[in-house]
């Protein structure tokens, strides 16, 4: 079970679709990074006071990237976006790998959806 502030479960919970997977979970005083099988989401600190940005989602697809720098002064920045709108979200040093786990994980899942859109092209 991936570690949510209990805030941050019920937003989702509200949020997310139902059969919508959480595969990982980065949580820093600013907020918390979560992956599902669809999606990028950022739930930011505060989120219940902020319901234009407090809650940040981008689909899994070829079109969301991340750009991302080595942690310093305990600190790591990683930009998610799609071109349209970009956020930041600073992760703890202690926590940087798994925050790099999350983005590889998200990565393999739009090159897999992208492929499966190309090969289901090839078949039509």
């Amino acid at each position: 079970m991936h570690r949510l502030p209990t805030d941050v479960a019920k937003s989702l919970g509200d949020f997310l679709q139902t059969d919508e997977g959480i595969l990982g979970v980065v949580t820093s005083l600013a907020g918390s990074l979560v992956l599902t099988d669809r999606r990028v989401v950022i739930v930011r600190e505060g989120h219940g006071y902020r319901p234009q940005n407090g809650i940040r989602s981008w689909d899994i697809s070829s079109d969301v990237g991340f750009r991302y720098g080595a942690p310093r002064g305990g600190m790591g920045r990683l930009v998610v976006g799609d071109g349209k709108a970009a956020t930041s979200f600073f992760v703890n040093e202690s926590d940087w790998t798994e925050a790099m786990r999350l983005v590889t994980m998200a990565h393999s899942i739009a090159h897999r959806s992208a492929a499966h859109d190309r090969l289901a092209l090839l078949a039509s």
